[in-house]
């Protein structure tokens, strides 16, 4: 019997080794090849979600460029050209007598008529001088802050005389957009 008996541990022993050689030869060295490669894989993906995205910036600043160019486009040709900005000038004038202020002088600034050699837009400054009463220069000022073409009040100086008062005297700096002529080109 005991001879049995050893011959059937020696038949349940050599499956038993061939499963651990199978498992230590075969499998083992594929489970790491798999991971390796899971782990490639995984990286490759990686990279493709962070190029898609990049892919997906591009288009989209692609996108707001163009916006942004076709807004600026819209802006300028809102904007009078230099030419035309006498006719604008014209036209405050005539506002300012509406407000029932006079005009006591009126000059410009003609070195900020070149402006920058190569750029679109130029920044003319006038100097007005206005008379009346504190609302109505006021509400004029008010009026021309929200035109497209003002850009800003550079100075301002406002004084009285005892006898015209309530009329005030007030001289003011104030710098216009205009175009030079022409559109954004493809810039």
């Amino acid at each position: 019997m005991k001879f049995k008996f050893k011959m059937f541990y020696a038949w349940l022993a050599v499956p038993v080794i061939i499963i651990i050689l199978w498992v230590f030869v075969f499998y083992m060295p594929f489970l790491v090849k798999i991971k390796q490669k899971e782990k490639e894989l995984s990286s490759l993906k990686q990279e493709e979600q962070k190029i898609e995205l990049n892919i997906k910036t591009a288009i989209d600043v692609k996108k707001r460029s163009e916006q942004v160019k076709s807004s600026i486009v819209e802006i300028q040709m809102q904007l009078p050209t230099i030419d035309e900005f006498p006719d604008f000038m014209i036209k405050m004038l005539k506002d300012i007598r509406k407000e029932a202020i006079t005009l006591s002088s009126f000059s410009s600034n003609f070195s900020s008529l070149g402006g920058e050699p190569g750029l679109l837009l130029v920044h003319p400054v006038f100097e007005i001088g206005l008379k009346g009463k504190y609302i109505n220069m006021g509400k004029f000022l008010d009026d021309l802050e929200d035109g497209k073409v003002y850009r800003g009040i550079l100075r301002a100086k406002i004084s009285y005389d005892e006898k015209e008062y309530p009329a005030l005297t007030g001289k003011f700096a104030v710098e216009f957009t205009a175009r030079r002529s022409g559109v954004l080109e493809g810039k």
